[in-house]
């Protein structure tokens, strides 16, 4: 007698690649909404203004950092990198690293308190360039996985 297998419906399964694209790209959303929200959250508190930037810049810088060294660590992040040509990775490369510099500049002037008078509009700054980068992520993430159908076939991965 034949084993037969009970249908298993497609939006409850989620290929290995496609899961790793969302994964990276909802990581590197997570830390903008939580930006954004927590200047809001803290001001209903009764604490200076100057505390208010200082914890949320604190809480933004360690947050970004993390979610980009995290993502850059996934095999899938690794496994796209590598079928780039090297001129595509040079450009993108110097494209978010200035991007990630101007990013940290910001909040870093926030956290240190350089200026006062500003430290609402770098911080908004930070988070409107992190948003950004999310969305230029995103992009990069599909436009990207174009090329990779046979790379992903070579590794095990499934190719949509």
């Amino acid at each position: 007698m034949a084993a037969t297998s009970r249908p298993n419906p497609s939006f409850m399964t989620v290929p290995c690649e496609r899961q790793s694209r969302c994964q990276v790209v909802a990581a590197r959303v997570k830390p903008a909404m939580w930006t954004g929200l927590m200047p809001v959250t803290l001001g209903g508190y009764d604490i200076g203004e100057r505390e208010v930037w200082l914890v949320s810049g604190l809480i933004a810088l360690v947050s970004i950092v993390a979610v980009w060294v995290t993502n850059y660590r996934t095999s899938y992040v690794r496994h796209v990198g590598a079928s780039l040509s090297r001129a595509s990775m040079v450009l993108e490369t110097a494209g978010y690293g200035l991007l990630f510099f101007l990013l940290l500049a910001a909040l870093i002037l926030v956290v240190l308190g350089l200026l006062p008078d500003q430290e609402p509009a770098l911080y908004l700054t930070a988070l409107v360039l992190g948003l950004f980068v999310s969305a230029l992520s995103l992009l990069w993430l599909v436009f990207a996985h174009r090329g990779t159908a046979t790379a992903s076939a070579e590794v095990g991965l499934p190719a949509e």
